[in-house]
Parts: structure tokens; sequence; C-alpha cells
């Protein structure tokens, strides 16, 4: 087929004297004519022709009156930042290849959890039930579609303590830069989800009332693990790691080793105060855990707490549920308190604190500083309250706990 040659051609039509260009069809036949009343406009029409033809060959000529207007559109909306239009096509196309690259927020959850198999198995947990909670409430959304907007909701959403939210937020945002290294995305909405902050204020203990009601609530399955924490101050994940060998009640202390205490912090000793001895004698082992795993123990925990005022809380047993459920009306009870953040191990430094006044002795104690201590738990409690709470004794027959005045 012979290439078409761009020139100018003189005509008359009606007796007046025209210039053509004759261009050619990108769908194929016969070229396509412009027609000009002055040689001056086809020159410089046939000057842009042929500068067309050499960057983009046929299809250069095949641009509609509608995508000429479209283009014009684009260009004065592009006009103040300095983009053109092939710019903002490109950048238009890799944002719609990533958004097509997008996994469900389900089955990126799972390929989280699976990267963190080895960690430690209380992490792993905790990260499953909140990064689970966050993927039912995403629905079919994927990693692309998920906005700011409706994660910075579904935080507020939660009932939990700030700190508890806190946590929601570190995992997510982990869980987020895990994406980001799969390609899933290509930043971490969390950037754009404010932080919960918690100050010191948001450290609450137990009354001693509140912890007479949590020890009678306790079932034996976890009111070992449950009067260690509230009495000696461990903390949760260190209770969960202990064994009945090291609580050595014939010297009244608690060793705690490398391989359980928390933030890598040396290792220490802790003494058992006489009110948590009288607890524990009758329930002490020679080994085994000293808080059981599985579904049982927890429910045990959630009822615990429900029995003494404390709740909502969830995921729960059908139990649990049912003991938060108004009987009458058969909506949750609305006479449930909210349950303070890490209350038994708040409790045990701050009644200690009242008690002693000793900083650096509750310091190595509890495995913190005694910077520390003192920021958070001093003045929470006065010495009356501490000898009070430090008198919470069983009575030979069942958990009736007698109360000092």
């Amino acid at each position: 087929m012979r290439k078409l040659s761009l020139r100018i051609k003189k005509t008359r039509i009606d007796g007046k004297t025209y210039f053509q260009v004759t261009v050619p069809n990108p769908e194929g036949g016969r070229g396509k004519r412009k027609t000009f009343s002055s040689k001056t406009d086809a020159e410089t029409y046939l000057a842009a022709a042929k500068i067309e033809r050499e960057n983009y060959g046929v299809a250069a000529f095949g641009i509609s009156d509608t995508l000429r207007t479209d283009a014009v559109r684009a260009a004065e909306i592009l006009s103040e930042t300095g983009v053109t239009l092939t710019e903002a096509a490109r950048a238009f196309l890799k944002d719609w290849r990533l958004k097509k690259s997008g996994v469900p927020i389900a089955q990126a959850k799972d390929a989280f959890l699976a990267s963190n198999a080895k960690r430690e198995k209380r992490h792993l947990t905790n990260l499953k039930t909140r990064l689970s909670h966050f993927a039912a409430a995403a629905g079919s959304k994927t990693t692309t579609e998920i906005e700011p907007g409706e994660i910075s909701d579904f935080l507020a959403s939660l009932t939990y303590e700030p700190r508890t939210v806190l946590h929601y937020w570190t995992h997510l945002n982990g869980f987020f830069n895990f994406c980001i290294g799969k390609k899933w995305i290509s930043e971490n909405p969390m950037r754009n989800v404010k932080r919960p902050t918690v100050s010191d204020a948001d450290i609450e203990k137990l009354s001693p009332s509140e912890a007479a009601d949590i020890l009678s609530g306790s079932d034996d399955r976890i009111l070992a693990g449950v009067v260690i924490g509230l009495f000696c101050g461990l903390r949760q994940s260190e209770i969960q790691k202990l064994d009945w060998s090291v609580v050595d009640l014939q010297e009244g202390v608690i060793v705690l080793n490398a391989s359980v205490v928390a933030k890598k912090t040396a290792r220490r000793v802790v003494p058992i105060p006489d009110c948590a001895k009288a607890w524990l004698v009758p329930l002490h082992q020679k080994n085994g855990k000293v808080w059981p795993e599985g579904e049982g123990t927890r429910d045990s925990w959630t009822k615990a707490r429900i029995s003494a005022g404390f709740g909502p809380f969830k995921p729960t047993s059908a139990k649990a549920r049912e003991l938060q459920t108004d009987s009458k009306t058969g909506k949750a009870r609305t006479d449930l308190r909210p349950w303070p953040d890490n209350a038994l191990r708040h409790s045990a430094l701050s009644y200690k604190l009242a008690l002693s006044g000793n900083l650096a002795t509750i310091a190595y104690e509890s495995g913190n500083s005694p910077d520390t201590i003192k920021r958070y738990y001093n003045g929470l409690a006065t010495a009356k309250q501490a000898a009070t709470f430090f008198a919470l004794m069983p009575q030979d027959q069942g958990k009736i706990v007698r109360m000092s005045a």
C-alpha cells in the first residue's frame, strides 16, 4: 500500500480559492481532507501533521472531536498542577493497576498471621483476635479499597479501654506495613488514622470490694492466676508462662527466670504476701501451668469479671453471653461497668506503693523502673485502703472473703 504523502493542494470551491491538506485515515481507505481558506493556516496544519506522523504514525490522525474536547477539558483541570495529560494518564494507570492487585482483607490477614507463626503464642493469639475482628468489620473490602475513615470508625466503635484500642491500632499498623511489602497497597492507610493516646489518668485499680468480688467469682481453674496477679503484681503474659515449680510457698517467693519475664527485663524474685499464700495453699501443685491453656480458662475469666459487675466482653462463650444478657428484656445488661485494663497488676502495684512507699523495691519486684512506678502508681491508694486490700482472706468453707475494716 502506497504511503500517503502530506502536501497542500490548491482548489476552487464556489468560485473561491481554498487550500486542502489530506492526511491518512487510521481506519484505512481514502485519506481525510482538511480545508483552509488561508494558505498560512494550511501550512501550519501541514507542519504539525508531519510531526505527529513522525512521532505517532497514522494513529495520530484518529482523534475524534469528542476525544479532542475531552483532552481540552482534562488539560484545563490539570492546568494549575503543571502535569501533562500523559503524566496524569500514567499516574492513573499505575493507581488502577495497584487497585487491581489488592487482595481481600480476610486473605491478607491470614497471610500476615502465617508470617507471625513463630511469635510468642500470646502475641499471636492477640493478633488473631484483633485482626479477625477488623476483617469481619471490613467485610468484602480489599486492601486497596479500605479507607482511613473506615478504619477510624472501626477503632471508634470498640468498647475497650484506651490501652486496648491502642493495641488494635498498633497491630493494624503492622498489618498494613506487611501489605506494603507484598505490594497489595502503595502506602499505609494508618498514616491518616489518629493514633489513640493513653494518659496517666487511664491507670485504674480495683477497690478492695471489687477485688473481693473478683476472687469470689473465680473458679479453681483460674483462681491461682488471679491471686498472683492481684497480690503479687505479675503481668498477664508472665502468669500465662508461670509453672507451679517456681512458686515457693514455704519461702514465700516466686522466682521468675529469663523465659518468663516480660519486656526482656532481668530475672527477678517476687514476694508472696500472706493473703496470697492463704489463697494459694489449697491450690498449690508441684508442677504444671498455673494458668491452664484453652477456651475454658478464658471463659472462666470472663465469667468471673461479669459476676463482679464488669463487662461487656467479646468474643465470649454462650454462657458468658448469657450472663451479660438481661433475663427480662433479652438485651445486653446496662449495669455492667468497664473492666479497667490490666486491673490486677495495677491494683497490686498501687496498694504495694501505698503500704510501703519503697519505690526501688516495688520497681524491682514488678520489673519496672522507680520513675515508672512513681509516675503511674503514686497516690492511687491510701495506706488504709492498702491494709484493707492485703487483708482479703478466704474462709475455710468456700471462697467467702473476709474484709478488714
